[in-house]
C-alpha cells in the first residue's frame, strides 16, 4: 500500500508541474496477443516421451512508452493458464508449469534507436541463429535478461554485440537438466546446463548483404566457463524467368570448456553442417534439405539450445528435431546423424496456407537409435469471426525403427492466435 501511495503521489506531482508526463512521453502504445493452444501426443513410453495431453489459454499484453531523444520504455506481461489440467498428462506438454498456470513480467526494458545504433537493456525477446525467443508452439515464448546492441555503421552490414545473463522458459533448465526449476524463473545461462555456478554469455554477430541476393552470417557465442559456439551461414536467392530459386548452407560447432566439464562431469563436442534448396513458383514452394551431425566420442548434447536450433531438417512442432541433439541419455551415445527433409508449401488466397514435409533421420549407432521417419502437415487459416485472428493445426507422425530414445508417436497441436 505504501508503494502504491508513493507512485500515485509522484504522478500527481509531475502532472501538476506543467503536465510533465504528457510532454515527455509523446506516444503510448498498447498491444498484445491472446493464445489458446491444445497439445496431444500418443506415444509408447521411452526415456523422455510418453502420452501427454493438455490445453492452455493465455498470451501477453504490452505497454510501450516512447519519449523524445530516440528512447523508449517497454514492459510486457505474460500469462498461461491450464484448462482441465490432468496431473499425469499435462506436465509433459510444457504449456504450463507442471499442471499449474503462471504469470510473469517477461519483458521490461529501455531501448535507444537512432537508426544507426540500436541498444536495449533489460528483459527482452531475442533473435539470433542459436539463441532466440522461438517458442511459437507454446503459450509463452522463451525470454532473456540481456544487453543487446546492433549497428549499421558499416555499409550493407549489421554488427551485433550482446551479453545474455539469464533466460526464462522451457530452456531455463526445467526440460533439460534441472527439473526443480520452474519455467517462470529467470535462470543464468550456465545453470540451464546444470552447473553449480551462475555465469552469463557474450555474443558477437555479423550480417552482410553486400551483393544483391547474397546474405552472409557469422556468429560467435562465448558462454563464460561454459561453452564456445560458432555459427556460419550463407544464402543466395535469384530468379530464372518466373521461378524463384534459393540456395543455403550453414555450419555450427559447439564445445564445452574445462570449467563446465569439471563441474558437471559431462563433455559437449559436436557440429552441424547442412544445405537446403528452395524452388518457388507463383504460390507454391518446394524445399529439399540435407544435414549431418557429428559427435565426438561419448559427448552429450544440448537438447534445446536456448530456444532455437538453426536446423533445416526439423519438423513443424517445436522439439520435433530434438533427435539431432539428444545424446548421453540413459548412458547411450550417438556418433553421427544423417538427416534429410523434403517440404512443400502452398499459399492459397485470403491467408490460407498448407504445408507438408517428410523427414528421415539415420543414427550412427544402432543400440541408441537406428532411424526415425517423421511426417508433418500444417494448415493455417484466418478466423472468420474476428479480425486479426488465426488458426493453426499441426499433425505429426513419428515412425521409429527402434525402441529406446525415440518411439512411435502421433502429435496434434492446435492453436488460435488473436493479436491486437
Amino acid at each position: 500500500m505504501k508503494i502504491r501511495g508513493l507512485i500515485a503521489a509522484t504522478v500527481l506531482v509531475y502532472s501538476l508541474q506543467g503536465n510533465y508526463l504528457s510532454e515527455v512521453f509523446k506516444e503510448v502504445k498498447v498491444d498484445g496477443e491472446l493464445r489458446v493452444v491444445h497439445f496431444s501426443r500418443t506415444a509408447d513410453d521411452s526415456y523422455i516421451f510418453s502420452k501427454a495431453q493438455g490445453t492452455a489459454v493465455g498470451g501477453n499484453i504490452g505497454l510501450t512508452i516512447k519519449p523524445t531523444n530516440n528512447f523508449k520504455v517497454s514492459a510486457r506481461f505474460y500469462t498461461t493458464q491450464p484448462i482441465n489440467a490432468d496431473d499425469e498428462l499435462m506436465p509433459s506438454t510444457y504449456l504450463v508449469d507442471g499442471t499449474k498456470g503462471y504469470s510473469i513480467l517477461g519483458e521490461a526494458n529501455l531501448a535507444y534507436d537512432n537508426k544507426i545504433f540500436k541498444l536495449k537493456v533489460g528483459r527482452q525477446a531475442l533473435k539470433t541463429p542459436l539463441i532466440a525467443s522461438q517458442h511459437d508452439a507454446r503459450v509463452i515464448k522463451g525470454l532473456f535478461e540481456a544487453v543487446s546492441l546492433s549497428t549499421t555503421l558499416l555499409s550493407d552490414t549489421i554488427l551485433h554485440a550482446l551479453y545474455i545473463h539469464r533466460n526464462s522458459g522451457m530452456d531455463n533448465g526445467s526440460s533439460n537438466y534441472n527439473h526443480d526449476v520452474s519455467a517462470k524463473n529467470f535462470v543464468s545461462m550456465s545453470k540451464t546446463l546444470g552447473t553449480t555456478y551462475d555465469k552469463g554469455m557474450a555474443v558477437v554477430g555479423l550480417e552482410n548483404k553486400y551483393l544483391e541476393g547474397l546474405k552472409l552470417n557469422a556468429w560467435y557465442y562465448y558462454g563464460i566457463e561454459l561453452i564456445d559456439m560458432f555459427y556460419l551461414d550463407a544464402s543466395y536467392a535469384f530468379k530464372v524467368n518466373d521461378v524463384g530459386l534459393k540456395l543455403e548452407g550453414h555450419y555450427w560447432d559447439i564445445k564445452s570448456q574445462s570449467e563446465y566439464e569439471e563441474d558437471t562431469g559431462k563433455k559437449i563436442d559436436y557440429n552441424y553442417g547442412g544445405i537446403r534448396g528452395t524452388v518457388g513458383y507463383s504460390d507454391f514452394i518446394l524445399q529439399f534439405a540435407r544435414e549431418q551431425i557429428n559427435y565426438k566420442n561419448e559427448t552429450h548434447g544440448i537438447q534445446t539450445a536456448w530456444g532455437m536450433y538453426s536446423g533445416y531438417t526439423f519438423g513443424s512442432l517445436i522439439g520435433s528435431g530434438i533427435y539431432g541433439a539428444l545424446n548421453g541419455i540413459g548412458g547411450k551415445y550417438l556418433t553421427q546423424v544423417d538427416a534429410s527433409k523434403i517440404t512443400f508449401i502452398y499459399n492459397f488466397t485470403e491467408g490460407v496456407m498448407l504445408s507438408g514435409s517428410y523427414n528421415w533421420w539415420i543414427g550412427g549407432k544402432d543400440d541408441f537409435q537406428s532411424d526415425i521417419n517423421v511426417a508433418d502437415i500444417l494448415v493455417e487459416w484466418p478466423s472468420q469471426v474476428v479480425d486479426n485472428g488465426k488458426w493453426q493445426l499441426i499433425y505429426e507422425n513419428w515412425d521409429s525403427k527402434s525402441e529406446n530414445i525415440m518411439v512411435d508417436n502421433n502429435l496434434v497441436r492446435a492453436k488460435f492466435t488473436y493479436t491486437f
